[in-house]
């Protein structure tokens, strides 16, 4: 295994810490019932098309509610800015919790 695969690897898993890190923050805040109760967001972007600035209202919600910004990529992209194949796309759906803040590329 290359360093470089390796690193990905620890950065993903670092990443997924903190993101529960995250969410306990905001149910330390806000309370574990409104973090229970909050829809999870995501944004459908298209490239070249404002999914800088979609990102940006996204995250703003984490201003005013009970949500949660993993500081994760784009579900359809991996740490190393990869492509997901649809196996891992939804995954990373699936994965979102209540509060969850997620954007991506995906074709309807």
């Amino acid at each position: 295994m290359k360093i470089v695969d390796l690193w990905m690897i620890v950065d993903e898993r670092l990443r997924w810490l903190r993101w529960r890190w995250r969410r306990l923050q905001v149910a330390n805040r806000w309370g574990t019932e409104a973090l229970a109760g909050a829809p999870r967001l995501f944004g459908n972007a298209i490239p070249k098309a404002g999914s800088h600035l979609l990102h940006q209202v996204l995250l703003g919600f984490a201003a005013i509610g009970p949500f949660v910004d993993p500081g994760m990529p784009p579900v359809n992209r991996d740490v190393a800015n990869r492509k997901r194949d649809q196996k891992g796309i939804l995954a990373q759906l699936s994965a979102m919790q209540p509060g969850d803040i997620r954007y991506g590329y995906l074709v309807a």
